[in-house]
Protein backbone atom coordinates (compact mmCIF):
# COMPACT_ATOMS: atom_id res chain seq x y z
CA UNK A 1 0.00 0.00 0.00
CA UNK A 2 1.20 3.54 -0.73
CA UNK A 3 0.04 7.12 -1.08
CA UNK A 4 -1.89 8.43 -4.06
CA UNK A 5 0.66 10.61 -5.87
CA UNK A 6 -2.03 12.83 -7.41
CA UNK A 7 -3.50 13.57 -4.00
CA UNK A 8 -0.04 14.30 -2.57
CA UNK A 9 0.61 16.69 -5.45
CA UNK A 10 -2.66 18.59 -4.95
CA UNK A 11 -2.16 18.85 -1.17
CA UNK A 12 1.47 20.01 -1.51
CA UNK A 13 0.58 22.63 -4.11
CA UNK A 14 -2.37 23.95 -2.10
CA UNK A 15 -0.37 24.13 1.14
CA UNK A 16 2.58 26.02 -0.33
CA UNK A 17 0.27 28.38 -2.22
CA UNK A 18 -1.70 29.17 0.93
CA UNK A 19 1.45 29.81 2.99
CA UNK A 20 2.85 32.03 0.24
CA UNK A 21 -0.28 34.20 0.18
CA UNK A 22 -0.38 34.37 3.96
CA UNK A 23 3.31 35.30 4.12
CA UNK A 24 2.77 38.10 1.59
CA UNK A 25 -0.02 39.57 3.73
CA UNK A 26 2.22 39.45 6.80
CA UNK A 27 5.10 41.11 4.99
CA UNK A 28 2.77 43.94 3.95
CA UNK A 29 1.95 44.37 7.64
CA UNK A 30 5.66 44.63 8.60
CA UNK A 31 5.84 41.07 9.92
CA UNK A 32 8.81 38.79 9.31
CA UNK A 33 8.63 36.43 6.35
CA UNK A 34 10.73 33.57 7.74
CA UNK A 35 10.17 30.12 6.29
CA UNK A 36 7.69 27.94 8.15
CA UNK A 37 8.29 24.35 9.15
CA UNK A 38 6.09 21.74 7.48
CA UNK A 39 4.89 18.66 9.33
CA UNK A 40 3.46 15.29 8.48
CA UNK A 41 0.55 14.46 10.82
CA UNK A 42 -0.04 10.72 11.31
CA UNK A 43 -3.14 9.48 13.11
CA UNK A 44 -3.38 5.82 14.12
CA UNK A 45 -6.31 3.61 15.08
CA UNK A 46 -4.64 2.11 18.16
CA UNK A 47 -3.75 4.27 21.13
CA UNK A 48 -0.04 4.25 22.03
CA UNK A 49 0.59 4.05 25.77
CA UNK A 50 4.37 4.44 25.72
CA UNK A 51 6.52 7.38 24.64
CA UNK A 52 9.91 6.88 22.99
CA UNK A 53 12.63 9.39 23.88
CA UNK A 54 15.16 8.08 21.35
CA UNK A 55 13.79 8.93 17.89
CA UNK A 56 14.12 7.02 14.66
CA UNK A 57 16.30 8.74 12.07
CA UNK A 58 14.54 9.21 8.73
CA UNK A 59 16.70 10.48 5.83
CA UNK A 60 15.20 13.23 3.68
CA UNK A 61 15.56 13.36 -0.07
CA UNK A 62 15.71 17.16 0.20
CA UNK A 63 17.27 18.33 3.52
CA UNK A 64 15.53 21.17 5.32
CA UNK A 65 18.66 22.67 6.94
CA UNK A 66 21.13 24.68 4.89
CA UNK A 67 24.01 27.03 5.76
CA UNK A 68 21.53 29.74 6.75
CA UNK A 69 19.99 27.51 9.43
CA UNK A 70 20.85 27.90 13.11
CA UNK A 71 21.72 24.60 14.77
CA UNK A 72 22.86 24.16 18.37
CA UNK A 73 24.99 21.20 19.43
CA UNK A 74 24.81 20.06 23.08
CA UNK A 75 27.89 18.13 24.23
CA UNK A 76 28.85 16.34 27.39
CA UNK A 77 30.68 18.44 29.97
CA UNK A 78 34.42 18.05 29.38
CA UNK A 79 34.02 17.05 25.72
CA UNK A 80 36.52 19.07 23.69
CA UNK A 81 34.85 20.25 20.52
CA UNK A 82 34.85 23.79 19.11
CA UNK A 83 33.04 25.67 16.36
CA UNK A 84 36.34 26.02 14.52
CA UNK A 85 36.67 22.24 14.33
CA UNK A 86 33.12 21.94 13.07
CA UNK A 87 33.73 24.58 10.37
CA UNK A 88 36.89 22.74 9.27
CA UNK A 89 34.69 19.72 8.58
CA UNK A 90 32.62 21.86 6.18
CA UNK A 91 29.54 21.88 8.39
CA UNK A 92 28.31 25.47 8.69
CA UNK A 93 24.80 24.88 9.99
CA UNK A 94 26.02 24.45 13.59
CA UNK A 95 26.37 27.94 15.03
CA UNK A 96 26.93 27.19 18.73
CA UNK A 97 28.17 24.42 21.02
CA UNK A 98 26.84 24.25 24.60
CA UNK A 99 27.90 21.86 27.33
CA UNK A 100 25.36 20.14 29.58
CA UNK A 101 26.62 22.17 32.54
CA UNK A 102 26.17 25.46 30.68
CA UNK A 103 22.70 24.38 29.61
CA UNK A 104 21.75 23.58 33.18
CA UNK A 105 22.81 27.03 34.39
CA UNK A 106 21.27 29.02 31.53
CA UNK A 107 17.90 27.22 31.40
CA UNK A 108 16.74 27.64 34.97
CA UNK A 109 13.93 30.07 34.14
CA UNK A 110 10.98 29.70 31.78
CA UNK A 111 11.98 32.83 29.85
CA UNK A 112 15.49 31.51 29.25
CA UNK A 113 14.15 28.22 27.87
CA UNK A 114 11.73 30.01 25.58
CA UNK A 115 14.48 32.28 24.25
CA UNK A 116 16.76 29.30 23.63
CA UNK A 117 13.96 27.48 21.86
CA UNK A 118 13.26 30.41 19.53
CA UNK A 119 16.94 30.99 18.67
CA UNK A 120 17.70 27.70 16.93
CA UNK A 121 16.01 25.69 14.18
CA UNK A 122 17.41 22.36 15.39
CA UNK A 123 19.13 20.94 18.42
CA UNK A 124 21.62 18.09 18.24
CA UNK A 125 22.95 16.38 21.34
CA UNK A 126 25.47 13.76 22.35
CA UNK A 127 23.51 10.50 22.53
CA UNK A 128 24.96 9.86 25.99
CA UNK A 129 22.89 12.82 27.29
CA UNK A 130 19.61 11.78 25.70
CA UNK A 131 17.86 10.48 28.83
CA UNK A 132 18.68 13.55 30.95
CA UNK A 133 17.74 16.26 28.43
CA UNK A 134 13.90 16.07 28.59
CA UNK A 135 13.90 16.89 32.30
CA UNK A 136 16.55 19.56 31.84
CA UNK A 137 14.82 21.36 28.94
CA UNK A 138 11.25 21.14 30.21
CA UNK A 139 7.84 20.67 28.64
CA UNK A 140 8.22 23.64 26.27
CA UNK A 141 10.57 21.63 24.05
CA UNK A 142 8.10 18.72 24.06
CA UNK A 143 5.21 20.91 22.88
CA UNK A 144 7.31 22.55 20.16
CA UNK A 145 8.59 19.15 18.95
CA UNK A 146 12.17 20.38 19.31
CA UNK A 147 13.75 17.82 21.58
CA UNK A 148 17.43 17.38 20.60
CA UNK A 149 18.24 14.70 18.05
CA UNK A 150 20.97 12.25 19.10
CA UNK A 151 24.37 12.08 17.41
CA UNK A 152 27.36 9.88 18.15
CA UNK A 153 30.20 12.28 18.86
CA UNK A 154 32.56 9.34 19.44
CA UNK A 155 32.17 8.22 15.82
CA UNK A 156 35.37 7.73 13.86
CA UNK A 157 33.91 9.80 11.03
CA UNK A 158 32.37 12.80 12.79
CA UNK A 159 31.64 14.64 9.54
CA UNK A 160 29.50 11.79 8.21
CA UNK A 161 27.65 11.47 11.51
CA UNK A 162 26.76 15.17 11.69
CA UNK A 163 25.93 15.39 7.98
CA UNK A 164 23.49 12.46 8.28
CA UNK A 165 21.77 14.12 11.23
CA UNK A 166 21.41 17.43 9.38
CA UNK A 167 20.03 15.64 6.30
CA UNK A 168 17.39 13.72 8.22
CA UNK A 169 14.19 14.16 10.13
CA UNK A 170 13.35 12.29 13.32
CA UNK A 171 10.28 10.22 14.12
CA UNK A 172 9.54 10.10 17.85
CA UNK A 173 6.33 8.10 18.58
CA UNK A 174 4.21 9.87 21.18
CA UNK A 175 1.44 8.74 23.50
CA UNK A 176 -2.03 8.75 22.03
CA UNK A 177 -3.02 8.42 18.39
CA UNK A 178 -1.39 11.46 16.74
CA UNK A 179 2.29 12.04 15.88
CA UNK A 180 3.96 14.90 13.99
CA UNK A 181 7.11 14.56 11.86
CA UNK A 182 8.97 17.41 10.20
CA UNK A 183 9.23 16.99 6.47
CA UNK A 184 10.76 20.30 5.38
CA UNK A 185 10.05 23.99 5.18
CA UNK A 186 8.24 26.39 2.89
CA UNK A 187 11.52 26.92 1.03
CA UNK A 188 10.91 23.62 -0.78
CA UNK A 189 9.30 23.47 -4.18
CA UNK A 190 6.17 21.39 -4.83
CA UNK A 191 8.09 18.44 -6.39
CA UNK A 192 10.62 18.49 -3.55
CA UNK A 193 7.87 18.47 -0.93
CA UNK A 194 6.12 15.59 -2.71
CA UNK A 195 9.30 13.48 -2.66
CA UNK A 196 9.88 14.21 1.03
CA UNK A 197 6.31 13.27 1.93
CA UNK A 198 6.36 9.96 0.07
CA UNK A 199 9.87 9.07 1.25
CA UNK A 200 9.13 9.80 4.91
CA UNK A 201 5.81 7.91 4.89
CA UNK A 202 7.38 4.80 3.35
CA UNK A 203 9.96 4.66 6.15
CA UNK A 204 7.81 5.78 9.08
CA UNK A 205 5.25 3.04 8.36
CA UNK A 206 7.92 0.45 9.21
CA UNK A 207 8.16 1.77 12.78
CA UNK A 208 4.40 1.84 13.44
CA UNK A 209 2.90 -1.35 14.92
CA UNK A 210 0.72 -3.17 12.35
CA UNK A 211 1.89 -0.79 9.61
CA UNK A 212 -0.74 0.43 7.17
CA UNK A 213 -3.50 -1.51 8.97
CA UNK A 214 -3.06 0.84 11.94
CA UNK A 215 -3.20 4.09 9.93
CA UNK A 216 -6.36 6.19 10.13
CA UNK A 217 -5.27 9.44 8.44
CA UNK A 218 -2.12 11.12 7.12
CA UNK A 219 -1.98 14.86 6.43
CA UNK A 220 0.41 17.77 5.99
CA UNK A 221 0.33 21.18 7.63
CA UNK A 222 2.36 24.28 8.37
CA UNK A 223 2.41 26.03 11.70
CA UNK A 224 -0.41 28.43 10.76
CA UNK A 225 -2.58 26.19 8.58
CA UNK A 226 -5.10 23.42 8.93
CA UNK A 227 -4.18 19.84 8.01
CA UNK A 228 -4.58 18.80 4.37
CA UNK A 229 -5.22 15.05 4.04
CA UNK A 230 -3.11 12.86 1.75
CA UNK A 231 -4.45 9.53 3.02
CA UNK A 232 -7.50 8.47 5.02
CA UNK A 233 -9.68 5.44 5.68
CA UNK A 234 -13.27 5.30 6.82
CA UNK A 235 -13.87 4.25 10.42
CA UNK A 236 -14.76 0.60 10.83
CA UNK A 237 -18.48 0.01 11.40
CA UNK A 238 -19.49 -1.21 14.86
CA UNK A 239 -19.94 -4.95 15.18
CA UNK A 240 -22.64 -6.71 17.19
CA UNK A 241 -21.49 -8.66 20.22
CA UNK A 242 -22.97 -12.15 20.45
CA UNK A 243 -22.72 -14.71 23.24
CA UNK A 244 -22.55 -18.33 22.13
CA UNK A 245 -22.40 -21.42 24.36
CA UNK A 246 -19.69 -23.85 23.18
CA UNK A 247 -20.25 -26.57 25.77
CA UNK A 248 -22.82 -27.81 28.20
CA UNK A 249 -20.67 -26.55 31.06
CA UNK A 250 -21.16 -22.99 29.90
CA UNK A 251 -24.56 -21.91 31.04
CA UNK A 252 -26.06 -18.52 30.70
CA UNK A 253 -28.31 -17.46 33.50
CA UNK A 254 -31.66 -16.42 32.13
CA UNK A 255 -34.09 -14.45 34.19
CA UNK A 256 -36.93 -16.51 35.58
CA UNK A 257 -40.43 -15.63 34.62
CA UNK A 258 -42.14 -13.90 37.44
CA UNK A 259 -45.50 -15.32 38.42
CA UNK A 260 -48.26 -12.81 38.77
CA UNK A 261 -48.71 -11.87 42.38
CA UNK A 262 -52.13 -12.71 43.83
CA UNK A 263 -54.35 -9.77 44.34
CA UNK A 264 -54.94 -8.89 47.94
CA UNK A 265 -58.54 -9.17 49.13
CA UNK A 266 -59.91 -5.84 50.02
CA UNK A 267 -60.81 -5.52 53.66
CA UNK A 268 -64.52 -5.54 54.35
CA UNK A 269 -66.23 -3.12 56.59
CA UNK A 270 -66.99 -4.49 60.05
CA UNK A 271 -70.67 -3.69 59.47
CA UNK A 272 -70.77 -6.02 56.49
CA UNK A 273 -69.47 -9.03 58.35
CA UNK A 274 -71.90 -11.82 59.18
CA UNK A 275 -73.01 -12.09 62.81
CA UNK A 276 -72.08 -15.33 64.53
CA UNK A 277 -74.94 -17.81 64.79
CA UNK A 278 -76.57 -18.04 68.19
CA UNK A 279 -76.23 -21.31 70.02
CA UNK A 280 -79.38 -23.11 71.18
CA UNK A 281 -79.92 -23.26 74.95
CA UNK A 282 -81.28 -26.41 76.43
CA UNK A 283 -82.92 -26.60 79.70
Amino acid sequence: MSLDHKLVHRASKALLRYVEKNTFKKSMSMFTDDAEQLHLIISTKDVATKERHKPYRIPLRHPMYDEDSNVCLIVKTGHELTIEQINELGIHQIKEIITAEQLKKSCKTYEARRELLATYDLFLADDRLLNSLPKLLGSKFFKAKKLPAPVNLLSKNLKTELTRALSSTFFRPAKGTCTAVRIGSTKLTVPQLEENIEGVVNLVIKFIPKGWKNIQTIGIKAGTTFTLPVYSVLPEPPTAITIASTSDSMEVDTPKEEKPKPKKNSRKSPMSRELPKSKSVTA
